[in-house]
């Protein structure tokens, strides 16, 4: 009898600590999906700010050789008038 009632109590044991184990993994779970998802929200968030400079960038290089060209313009205008 003593050693159905250890062994009753053994696995008693073995299921609480079962089920603490499970919850404690559903938390970790729970902590990786927050962490992934803060993970994406600042990779999206660098690469918004990413793209904002390479567009900044783009914008004054097209200004730059639009100013360019403009001056070419103006330059072939003169020699021509001066022909």
């Amino acid at each position: 009898m003593e050693e159905v009632e250890a062994i009753k109590k053994k696995f008693t044991d073995v299921t609480l600590m079962t089920d603490a184990t499970y919850k404690a993994a559903g938390n970790v779970m729970e902590t990786i999906k927050v962490v992934k998802n803060t993970s994406i929200w600042l990779n999206n968030e660098v690469t918004i700010e990413e793209l904002n400079k390479n567009f900044r960038s783009t914008t004054k290089m097209a200004a730059d050789i639009e100013q360019k060209a403009d001056q070419k313009s103006k330059e072939h205008l003169i020699r021509y008038d001066m022909i």
